[in-house]
């Protein structure tokens, strides 16, 4: 649903809408003598791109719905991806596109696929909790109980589910793909949590007022436990290993625009790896 103009009179109280389509606008003015209304509409559009990993600027899109949103691959080449509250699957050049959920109990977000392209798991909005079901759409199965488990990652041998707890319980949990009983992994406050591509680390975004530095991306062992390095980049957003797991890549805002950079593990000068000039 949009959010439409109305207006009050401050005189009698009565009540009248300016807008009446689904549109969202942003801020209204009036002109000196009232005669005239400027606001600003505001319009989303998200569309999957793919680029050579070694070209990263040559980045194409493969849809133009304006409504294609968490693209992540499968291991087969595939994406999948979220449209209009479903979770679907197309192939990588963005040819037939296939539904995989109805959307019957709740929109599925962050679909990640298994190693073995068995399982499709995402965060439903319906429960607020994580979900696993087969490739083709089917056999849906729940996986965490406690309220505001989201944010996730996968371990590369497709046993594990490690994500962020929200609710009482704040930290790094993971759980069985199988499913059965969570286990903590931390008990720092953590989020967005990344497995390393050989699967003996966890990154994830922290921040702690008595830490150095008070922000940044934490990486722990693959099994629970303090930090062992702390990197000092932006926390905001999605970071991810690079495919030989000694850099971390994050994207860095500057001027509107989104760049993808990497900082090594080991520490240094973190290097841009995009260059994009504008946000299209």
């Amino acid at each position: 649903e949009g959010l439409p103009i109305g207006y009050l009179s401050y005189r009698d109280g009565d009540f009248r809408w300016i807008t009446n389509d689904l549109n969202n606008y942003f801020g209204v003015s009036l002109s000196a003598d009232s005669r005239a209304l400027v606001t600003v509409q505001t319009q989303f559009s998200e569309d999957a791109w793919v680029a050579p990993f070694a070209e990263p600027d040559m980045a194409k899109p493969i849809t133009s719905d304006g409504q294609t949103v968490w693209a992540t691959w499968s291991p087969d080449g595939r994406i999948v991806y979220m449209k209009s509250e479903n979770i679907w699957v197309m192939e990588s050049d963005g040819r037939d596109p296939r539904q995989l959920t109805v959307n019957t109990e709740g929109a599925g977000f962050l679909p990640r696929v298994s190693p073995d392209s068995r399982y499709v798991v995402f965060f439903s909005s319906q429960d607020n909790r994580i979900w696993r079901m087969d490739m083709d759409g089917n056999n849906a199965k729940q996986l965490t109980n406690s309220p505001l488990d989201a944010l996730f990652d996968l371990s590369p041998d497709g046993k594990w589910v490690v994500y962020t707890k929200s609710s009482t319980e704040k930290g790094i949990w993971k759980v069985s793909i199988e499913g059965g009983d969570p286990v903590r992994l931390t008990d720092a406050e953590g989020y967005l949590p990344v497995i390393s591509p050989d699967g003996r680390w966890i990154a994830y975004s922290y921040q702690d007022k008595d830490a150095t530095p008070r922000a940044g991306i934490a990486i722990m062992a693959f099994e629970g436990g303090a930090p062992t390095k702390r990197c000092d980049i932006p926390t905001h957003g999605w970071t991810r290993w690079d495919v030989n797991g000694r850099s971390l890549l994050y994207i860095k805002t500057e001027r509107g625009v989104g760049n993808i950079w990497r900082q090594p593990i080991e520490g240094g000068t973190p290097k841009q790896i995009t260059d994009r000039k504008s946000v299209v």
